[in-house]
């Protein structure tokens, strides 16, 4: 059973069986991993064929939701996990970043996650 992160506003984070409702979710797809290698007296290009991919997530949580959000921060970084963002499988990804930031005399604070991988 996965446990909510503030009212859903629209977007949806699915890391294993939790769910979190960012208030904003952002998908870059990077450049082709190439590598150039010296052959002879000419240069090769090579590629993997798979485009780096970043998801960058930010939200809101309540005081109460804190200890489980940093659980699940610090579960994810230790491992991949499947990442699926506003209903679509992005696949087997990484923690990157992710940051809770509270301000003295809020209620609550606010998360950023930031995942990579590649997407073949």
């Amino acid at each position: 059973m996965g446990f909510e992160i503030a009212a859903p506003v629209g977007h949806t984070l699915v890391l294993g069986a939790r769910t979190l409702y960012p208030e904003a979710v952002s998908i870059f797809r990077k450049d082709r991993q190439v590598e150039y290698v010296k052959v002879g007296g000419g240069i090769e290009l090579r590629t993997n064929g798979s485009e780096g991919l970043e998801i960058l997530a930010m939200g809101k949580f309540a005081p109460d939701e804190r200890a489980m959000l940093q659980g699940m921060i610090e579960d994810f970084a230790s491992d991949v996990s499947t990442v699926v963002a506003d209903g679509r499988s992005y696949g087997a990804m990484i923690l990157r970043e992710g940051v809770l930031t509270e301000k003295r005399g809020e209620v609550g604070g606010v998360y950023r996650l930031r995942f990579g991988g590649y997407e073949i």
